[in-house]
């Protein structure tokens, strides 16, 4: 206790004598400012020489160039710097995944190939089993009403094979085509730098899997292309047939032409500012090529169509009879304001019914306007 309060008594006392023994520090640090001026000055300026590179002269341009160039070697070196392990640890786990997803589409398209062979050819097999059959019934009874279709529904439930599940649609040449191009680089994945450099021994494989994979999005592109433009050809003739009619907007083959329009910058581009057509020797590709073209029309004609018809139904939909909109405006020019006849005239009333009568959108107005005023007596 009594080295408690001995403490308490000493503490303000010491306080008060650093406080002093500050304030005192400062005064004379003022005063030696205030007498030294000039000292103080050149000490500054000794410690940061602005005049040195500043205002820009004839006595500061070598120091300004010289900065400039030192600056400008610091930036060349951070960009001409080595990859770090980090990045090159990143690039080679990135080219080994671009051959790897190119092996895994390489066969994930030969199992679907070999599934939908397999069914194919019990189904033709099946087949012939009913065109034998229906040719021994005509034989026997030729007035006979059944048809192939309903001998082949028969025998597809006898053998087992309409209890089967189709096998799963082929690989969708939108995801194949993500496979062979990087977006980001914009460039064919082979043609990658740093792809070319991690893998090594392993990129004649790349190329070698990048050339099946390249085959394998021709053919399904093709396949796809006609097989839109088939339907939506039949949306056209067959507008009442209801499996046309998701096709005949010309959305979906709008789609598959942007896909074939990729394709071609990527391995098909024209030269001489696309005024020159690409040499193609791949048959393929030429049947490709062919094909977008022919169904180019048929795109531009469906898409016409569709927004003709979704044009002509809203604004059917939209117009009201002439005396309704024209008793409406009255009824509203006699009970508000004329300050609003600014927001009353940019309705869309009188914009539709002038493309519909002929008349003026002005001498609309001023006829309601008077013969609501006539009528209330302003």
């Amino acid at each position: 206790m009594l080295l408690r309060a001995a403490i308490f008594a000493v503490l303000p006392a010491a306080l008060v004598q650093a406080l002093g023994n500050e304030s005192c520090a400062e005064g004379q640090a003022k005063s030696s400012l205030e007498e030294f001026p000039q000292a103080a000055d050149t000490g500054f300026q000794e410690s940061l020489p602005l005049q040195l590179i500043w205002p820009p002269s004839r006595e500061t341009f070598p120091n300004l160039a010289l900065i400039t160039l030192c600056v400008w070697l610091v930036v060349g070196n951070a960009m001409m710097s080595k990859e770090s392990d980090a990045e090159k640890e990143h690039q080679r786990r990135r080219a080994r995944q671009i051959f790897s997803e190119l092996a895994q589409t390489q066969h994930e398209d030969a199992e679907s190939c070999k599934r939908w062979a397999a069914y194919n050819g019990r189904k033709d097999t099946l087949m012939k089993m009913a065109c034998e059959r229906l040719a021994q019934l005509q034989q026997e009874q030729p007035k006979t009403r059944e048809t192939l279709e309903s001998l082949f529904s028969q025998i597809a439930v006898e053998t087992g094979f309409a209890l089967e599940d189709r096998p799963e649609a082929a690989l969708d040449p939108k995801r194949i085509f993500e496979v062979l191009v990087d977006e980001v680089e914009d460039c064919q994945v082979k043609d990658i730098a740093s792809v070319r450099a991690h893998l090594g021994k392993d990129y004649a494989k790349l190329c070698a899997s990048f050339t099946e994979v390249h085959r394998i999005l021709l053919e399904r592109l093709l396949e796809k292309l006609e097989n839109i433009f088939t339907k939506t050809q039949n949306a056209f003739e067959k507008a009442n047939d209801p499996r046309y009619t998701m096709f005949a907007s010309g959305v979906k083959l709008m789609e598959v032409l942007e896909l074939c329009k990729k394709v071609k910058q990527q391995f098909y581009p024209s030269s001489w500012m696309g005024l020159r057509e690409p040499a193609v020797s791949d048959p393929t590709a030429q049947k490709l090529l062919k094909q977008r073209k022919k169904a180019t029309p048929c795109c531009v004609r469906s898409r016409r169509a569709s927004h003709r018809g979704c044009s002509n139904s809203s604004a059917s939909s939209s117009l009201r009879p002439f005396s309704t909109c024209s008793a409406a405006f009255s009824h509203a020019c006699s009970e508000a304001p004329l300050v609003q006849l600014g927001a009353i005239y940019s309705t869309k009333w009188f914009s539709v019914h002038r493309l519909r009568t002929g008349r003026s959108l002005s001498s609309t107005i001023l006829d309601a306007f008077v013969s609501s005023s006539s009528s209330t007596g302003t």
